[in-house]
């Protein structure tokens, strides 16, 4: 299993802020992360992955609906 730090969710391409993320775990709509320690979390990088691959798939649905 590949976790990842808050860092690397920009190497992926996720530029909200720490304050926007922390907003979307709260409402379910980004993966949570998993503590590592007491002031250490990381994500799993499996379910960041499922997470982008859904806002492609939302994105593909709405340019098919649009057509």
């Amino acid at each position: 299993m590949i976790l990842l730090s808050w860092d690397d969710l920009r190497g992926k391409g996720i530029t909200y802020s720490r304050s926007q993320l922390y907003r979307k775990i709260k409402d379910g709509t980004f993966p949570k992360p998993v503590p590592l320690g007491e002031n250490r979390t990381a994500f799993v990088a499996s379910e960041i992955d499922r997470w982008i691959e859904g806002r492609i798939a939302a994105r593909d649905a709405a340019d098919t609906a649009a057509a």
